[in-house]
């Protein structure tokens, strides 16, 4: 203990109040990094304040007026103690927390939720099995050029899928029992595996291709195991690395069926900042032998390209010429299915960053994706753009969650 009596240690740069009880003088700390918690009493609040400054023990020892060693001893034993529970740190080492934490979240890739999808089980990445349809929530919206709130839709689509449906497997086949679906007059998903492997990991105020980076090995880890993804976001920049991740398994050519109001294909330069505006431009440039089906575009998308990978289908098309819409849609392709919340009318889905009215209906939207699963094999969808605060009653929300269930039926078959 005595050589290190001579080396400097501060307050940790990521604590804050949690709870204070004014009648026994006790608060509780927080450290938003480590997640750690400890009450300390006035005492140790006192000893803190010497602290905000780098100090050493016989510093320490001496601004406390501590000459006596078992005493001296005693507060040593105590700053070892908040040094482990991340209130104190040594000052050489005064980014290492923050670093261990980013360590952690490329290691684990995805961070377990306490709600699952539809109350399936979860599981790690590890434990994917052939034809599971895997749930893995990417919950950000820095690439949000409209009004926020795209990170709350993973949790929310929990939440609202646990009222409407519970996950059932026979207690001997420990296979899913199925739903009977009005809208489709018949029996679903029976035998299907669900499994829900939490959320993303992302730390605040890191770079977004970090967080890109764990998108696409969390979505290559499915397909390379066999099943599914199902990204939930998030705004539309995750669409991007999640395309990525299941082209590195599946190679050849994928054709993305991207339903949209939007065409997103704006102005990219490599190198600057991703937004949800870019994303199938950046798409493009990042999987050379993908093509892109664009349905649902209205509004003012700006002129269209000439680009023999892209086909985009206005709404206007779909609701005049629904027999040549259908002729468009791929057959016998590999296809990633991308639905952006606000190719359908506000009307149905208010709950989304960028509505444009004039837009989609909900069972145009079923019967495409009907058409589309019908010939080809999916293998990768999201959802993006839900945005729960400025939904009306959660009517988005639960549209969402329905035409998703469709989805994943048609899929099943």
């Amino acid at each position: 203990m005595d050589n290190r009596t001579s080396r400097t240690f501060e307050l940790s740069a990521h604590l804050a109040l949690e709870s204070y009880d004014a009648k026994i003088g006790e608060q509780v700390i927080f450290n938003s990094i480590a997640g750690t918690r400890v009450s300390v009493n006035e005492q140790a609040l006192y000893l803190l304040r010497m602290c905000q400054t780098p100090i050493t023990l016989d510093e320490l020892y001496c601004a406390l007026g501590i000459e006596d060693q078992a005493d001296q001893r005693s507060i040593a034993v105590y700053v070892d103690e908040l040094i482990m529970q991340s209130v104190l740190c040594w000052s050489g080492e005064k980014d290492s927390l923050l670093a261990r934490s980013q360590e952690l979240a490329d290691s684990d890739v995805v961070a377990v939720q306490p709600l699952t999808f539809v109350c399936c089980p979860s599981g790690k990445l590890e434990e994917v099995v052939p034809g599971a349809f895997v749930f893995c929530g990417a919950g950000v919206d820095f690439g949000t050029t409209g009004k926020s709130g795209a990170k709350l839709g993973p949790n929310k689509l929990r939440e609202i899928s646990g009222r409407f449906l519970t996950y059932d497997r026979g207690i001997f086949t420990r296979a899913n029992r199925g739903w009977f679906n009005a809208e489709l007059g018949r029996m679903t998903l029976v035998g299907s595996q669900f499994v829900d492997v939490g959320n993303v990991s992302h730390i605040l105020g890191e770079s977004p291709e970090r967080f890109f980076s764990r998108i696409k090995r969390a979505t290559a880890e499915i397909c390379k195991r066999g099943g599914i993804p199902v990204c939930v976001g998030g705004d539309h920049s995750i669409s991007e690395p999640a395309i990525a991740g299941c082209a590195s398994v599946h190679g050849g050519e994928t054709v993305v069926v991207h339903f949209d109001a939007h065409t997103d294909l704006g102005e990219w330069i490599p190198g600057t900042t991703h937004h949800h505006g870019n994303v199938m431009r950046r798409m493009l440039h990042t999987c050379q032998t993908h093509t892109i089906v664009q349905l649902g575009i209205r509004g003012f998308p700006g002129t269209p390209e000439e680009n023999n990978r892209c086909t985009t289908v206005m709404q206007a098309e779909i609701e005049s010429s629904w027999a040549q819409v259908v002729a468009s849609l791929p057959v016998g392709k590999k296809c990633y299915i991308s639905l952006d919340v606000d190719v359908l009318d506000p009307v149905y889905a208010p709950g989304t960053g960028t509505p444009v009215p004039m837009g989609m209906q909900p069972r145009q939207l079923l019967r495409l994706f009907e058409a589309v699963c019908l010939h080809n094999e999916v293998i990768g969808i999201d959802i993006v753009e839900l945005c729960p605060d400025q939904d009306h009653r959660d009517i988005t929300s639960s549209l969402v969650f329905h035409v998703l269930m469709a989805l994943l039926a048609y899929i099943h078959g």
